[in-house]
């Protein structure tokens, strides 16, 4: 099969990587062989032919590839009405902003959201869950990105690249702060002094390694791939579990992954470097067809 490889270990640029002759991935018992439409030995959830979509194990090869093998537990069937396109655009960036706001924090108590990066993967999905989980939403937002923010109706977008966000963050909140923050820029002691009196600060990235006295907040960190290595069986078929409410709400409308161009496999390295050149709002997918 071909696949999209790192060809030497010193290699660093997108540009030096290569589509190359790779092994078929060998079938394990409890996986299934995505695209080939055949099952492992002790399988009994999915059959031959059926659409599936899930996060993968980061520490496996990946899949730029024509196959790859994923555990059952952790696949969800995709609804006959999606694409493929749009079951591919929804998984990770939706499963990391659906387990940041429906895992990670607890929203009985929010009323006020901070999500950065709001035209991102991450941010425009967590954007519109928030929304639909019925709070109040600001997103951090570069002023040449907002028009296509706007759609998703945040209730304010601040230009990180020419505004205070700890001081308009404490303007929109008279003061008192948001209740809870998603993190997927890093630097998340910045978000400290913006965390309302109990506030929750869901970080993708690092956390915080130092904390203001007598602050009285609640830190989680994120991380989706890692259920694959956790040795618990239930926080992988938690990953199943999320795919398929998610899926749930995108083909009742209530989200859309905002799939912003598919291209296709012979351009998957110039999908790559608009990512890494900060060109892209949204998704980008590729169909290997």
């Amino acid at each position: 099969m071909q696949a999209l490889v790192v060809p030497a270990p010193s290699d660093r640029s997108l540009e030096q990587l290569e589509w190359q002759e790779r092994p078929m991935p060998e079938l394990g018992a409890d996986e299934v062989l995505i695209k080939t439409q055949a099952v492992g030995a002790k399988v009994t959830d999915f059959a031959p032919g059926q659409r599936v979509c899930g996060h993968a194990n980061l520490a496996k090869d990946g899949t730029f590839a024509e196959y790859t093998c994923l555990p059952a537990a952790a696949l969800a069937k995709i609804p006959t009405t999606l694409s493929f396109e749009t079951a591919a655009a929804s998984l990770c960036a939706g499963l990391t902003a659906y387990q940041a706001l429906l895992r990670k924090a607890n929203l009985n108590a929010v009323h006020t959201v901070l999500i950065h990066a709001g035209a991102g993967g991450v941010g425009s999905m967590a954007i519109q869950l928030a929304k639909a989980a019925g709070k109040t939403v600001y997103t951090t937002v570069s002023q040449r990105k907002q028009a296509f923010v706007a759609p998703l109706h945040p209730d304010a977008q601040i230009d990180y690249r020419n505004e205070d966000v700890t001081a308009k963050i404490q303007a929109l909140t008279q003061q008192r702060g948001v209740d809870l923050v998603v993190n997927t820029i890093g630097n998340p002691e910045a978000d400290l002094p913006r965390l309302a009196y109990n506030g929750q600060l869901v970080c993708v990235l690092e956390t915080p390694q130092t904390f203001p006295k007598n602050q009285v907040v609640s830190v989680s960190k994120l991380d989706l791939g890692g259920a694959h290595r956790s040795g618990n069986p239930a926080q992988v078929a938690d990953l199943d579990q999320m795919a398929a409410a998610l899926l749930a709400l995108i083909e009742a409308g209530k989200v859309d992954p905002l799939i912003s161009e598919v291209l296709k496999r012979d351009q998957l390295v110039d999908g790559l470097q608009q990512l890494q050149a900060d060109q892209v709002a949204g998704k980008l997918v590729v169909t290997f067809d």
